[in-house]
C-alpha cells in the first residue's frame, strides 16, 4: 500500500510539473537517468531530498539522498571514491526493505540485493586499486632504485677518471725516468700498452689529446711493442704512432669552431693516414667510431671529404657564384660515399640542394639563392585572410602558405637583429639605471628618517630630563614631610614619656612615705593627678565635665 501511495504521488507530480515539491524533483532525476545525464540527476536527487525534508517525509527524503549515492557512485572515475561512495551507499541502504531499480522509478528491487552487489563490487574495487597501489610503488620503487644506482655510477665514474688520471700521471713519470734504463725496457712496453688502451677506450677527446703528445713521444723511444689484444703477438711501433698522430689531428678538428682550421687538420690527418693506408688499423676497435674503420685508405677518405666539405661551407658563406661550392660538395659526397658513410653523404647531397634552392625576401623584396646561407625561412602563424592576400598577391616566392613559413634575407636578419638588440639594450640600461634612482631615492628616504629619528630622540631626552626634575622634586618634597612627620613622632613620645616617668617617680613616693591610704583612694588621687595635667594641657577641663 505504501509503495503504491509513493507510486501515484510521483504520477500527480509527473503530470504537474508546475509543482515545486519534492516529488517533482525526484520524477525530474529519474527522467536525467533515462537521458544518462547523471550529474544533472544527481542534483535533482539532492534537491528532492532537501524538498522532502521541509515536507518533513523522512522516508522519501533518505531515498532520495541514497539514489543521489548510487548515481555519484554510477558517475564517479576513480577507483578510490567509488569504494569510499560504496560503503556510504550500503549504510543508507540499510533502512530500505525495497528502492527503485537504477533507471527506472517504479520498478524496484530488494535493497539486500543491491547491497551485496555493491558490496561484492566494493570489495574488487579495493583488490583493483590495492593492486594498482602495491604495482605504482613497485614502479615507483624500481625508478628511485635505478636513479639511486645512475647517480651511484656517476659518481663512480668521476672517481674511476680521477684515478685513472692520476695514475696515468704517475705512470708517464715512471716511463720517462726509466726510459734512461735500458734494462727497464720490458717494463715500459708493458706499460705503455697499457696507457694505450685507457687512451683509447676514453670518450673524452679532450683527455685523449692531453696524453696522445706523451703517449707519440715514449713509442717513439721504444722497439716494437706487444699487439693490443692479442698475447704473444708484435706491432711495428711506427705504424701505432702515425694512427694516435692521425687520430689527434682529427681530435683537434672535431674540437675546433673555425672552419678554416677544421680544413687544415682534417687535411693533417688525412695526409698522416695516407702513410698507412694499406695497412689495417690497430687502435679503432677499442673505440667506437662513425664507421670506415677498416684500414688507413677508408680513414683517409673520410679526412679529405671532411676537409673538402668545410672549405665548401667556407666559401658558400663568401661567394655570390655557387658554382665552384657545389662542386666541392659533390666531391665531398663521393668521397663520404666511397669510404661508406651515407649520413655525411646525404648531408652533402641536402647542402647542394639548398643552394640551388632561391627565393624572395618579404622585406626588402630583392631575390636571393642559397637556402640556409643567404635566405632563411621561419614559422608565422598565417591566418586565412593573409593566405588570401599571398594568393591574390602572387607572393609564393616570399610566403609558403602550406608549411607557414616567411622567407627573410641574411641583411634583414642582421639589421632586424641590430634593431632588437639595441632596443633590448635600451630597456636593459634602463632597468640597469632604475635600481641606482631607486638606490638615491631610498638614500635620501633613509637620510630623511634618520633626521627625523635623531629629532624625536632628543625630544625625547628632554622630556626625560624635565620628568626627571620633577620627580626629584617631588621626592626632595615627600622627604621634608617625612622629616617633619617623624619630629612631630619624637616629640609626642618624647612628650608622653616624660609623663610616665613623672607618675611613676610620684607613685615610688607615695610607697615609700607610707601613707595612710587605701588602694582606692591611692588610685583616686593618681586620677586626680592625671586629669589636673590633662585639663593643664587639653585647656582646663573641669573634673565634674569628665
Amino acid at each position: 500500500m505504501v509503495l503504491k501511495k509513493i507510486i501515484n504521488k510521483f504520477k500527480d507530480a509527473k503530470s504537474d510539473k508546475g509543482i515545486d515539491n519534492g516529488q517533482y524533483h525526484y520524477q525530474k532525476a529519474f527522467d536525467l537517468v533515462k537521458i544518462k545525464n547523471f550529474g544533472q540527476a544527481i542534483l535533482s536527487f539532492e534537491a528532492a531530498s532537501q524538498k522532502f525534508k521541509k515536507e518533513k517525509d523522512q522516508l522519501m527524503e533518505k531515498r532520495s539522498f541514497a539514489n543521489a549515492l548510487i548515481y555519484k557512485y554510477l558517475n564517479a572515475k576513480d577507483g578510490d571514491e567509488q569504494v569510499g561512495l560504496i560503503k556510504e551507499i550500503v549504510h543508507n541502504l540499510k533502512g530500505f526493505d525495497e528502492i527503485e531499480r537504477m533507471s527506472f522509478p517504479y520498478d524496484l528491487i530488494l535493497s539486500g540485493e543491491l547491497i551485496e552487489e555493491l558490496t561484492n563490487k566494493r570489495n574488487e574495487l579495493v583488490a583493483s586499486v590495492s593492486s594498482q597501489a602495491w604495482q605504482t610503488r613497485k614502479q615507483e620503487e624500481k625508478v628511485e632504485e635505478e636513479a639511486s644506482e645512475e647517480r651511484i655510477g656517476e659518481i663512480g665514474r668521476s672517481l674511476e677518471e680521477e684515478i685513472v688520471e692520476e695514475v696515468r700521471e704517475v705512470r708517464f713519470t715512471e716511463i720517462e725516468e726509466s726510459l734512461k734504463e735500458p734494462e727497464k725496457k720490458d717494463k715500459i712496453i708493458e706499460v705503455t700498452n697499457e696507457l694505450i688502451k685507457a687512451y683509447l677506450s676514453s670518450k673524452d677527446q679532450e683527455r685523449q689529446l692531453r696524453y696522445s703528445e706523451k703517449i707519440i713521444e715514449i713509442l717513439k723511444k721504444l722497439p716494437p711493442i706487444a699487439q693490443i689484444g692479442i698475447l704473444g703477438g708484435k706491432v711495428e711501433i711506427e705504424g701505432v704512432i702515425l694512427e694516435v698522430e692521425a687520430r689527434r689531428y682529427e681530435n683537434l678538428a672535431d674540437l675546433n669552431k673555425d672552419h678554416g682550421e677544421k680544413v687544415k687538420l682534417y687535411l693533417d690527418a688525412a695526409s698522416t693516414f695516407k702513410e698507412i693506408e694499406k695497412k689495417k688499423l690497430l687502435t679503432f676497435k677499442y673505440l667506437v667510431t662513425d664507421g670506415h674503420t677498416n684500414n688507413g685508405e677508408e680513414r683517409y677518405l673520410y679526412n679529405s671529404a671532411c676537409a673538402i666539405f668545410y672549405e665548401a661551407v667556407r666559401e658558400a658563406k663568401g661567394t655570390f657564384n655557387f658554382e665552384g661550392v657545389i662542386k666541392k660538395l659533390k666531391e665531398a659526397s663521393r668521397l663520404f660515399s666511397n669510404c661508406g658513410d651515407e649520413k655525411w653523404r646525404v648531408r652533402c647531397e641536402k647542402m647542394i640542394e639548398n643552394l640551388e634552392k632561391g627565393a624572395t625576401c618579404w622585406i626588402c623584396k630583392n631575390n636571393f639563392k642559397g637556402y640556409r646561407v643567404n635566405y632563411y625561412e621561419y614559422f608565422v602563424d598565417i591566418s586565412p585572410y593573409f593566405k588570401h592576400f599571398v594568393i591574390e598577391n602572387k607572393l609564393s616566392s616570399s610566403v609558403d602558405i602550406e608549411e607557414n613559413t616567411v622567407v627573410l634575407c641574411r641583411l634583414c636578419i642582421l639589421l632586424l637583429q641590430d634593431i632588437v638588440m639595441e632596443c633590448s639594450n635600451k630597456i636593459i640600461n634602463k632597468r640597469l639605471e632604475e635600481p641606482e634612482d631607486k638606490k638615491d631615492d631610498l638614500k635620501l628616504y633613509l637620510e630623511e628618517v634618520i633626521k627625523e629619528g635623531k629629532s624625536e630622540i632628543e625630544k625625547l631626552r628632554n622630556e626625560l630630563s624635565e620628568i626627571k626634575e620633577v620627580v626629584l622634586k617631588r621626592l626632595n618634597s615627600v622627604k621634608d614631610v617625612d622629616a617633619e612627620i617623624d619630629a612631630e613622632i619624637n616629640a609626642e613620645i618624647k612628650k608622653l614619656a616624660e609623663i610616665n616617668l613623672k607618675n611613676r617617680s610620684e607613685l615610688e613616693d607615695m610607697i615609700e612615705d607610707k601613707e595612710d591610704l587605701s588602694f582606692d583612694q591611692g588610685l583616686k588621687n593618681l586620677t586626680e593627678i592625671d586629669l589636673e595635667e590633662i585639663s593643664e594641657d587639653k585647656g582646663g577641663f573641669k573634673k565634674d565635665e569628665l
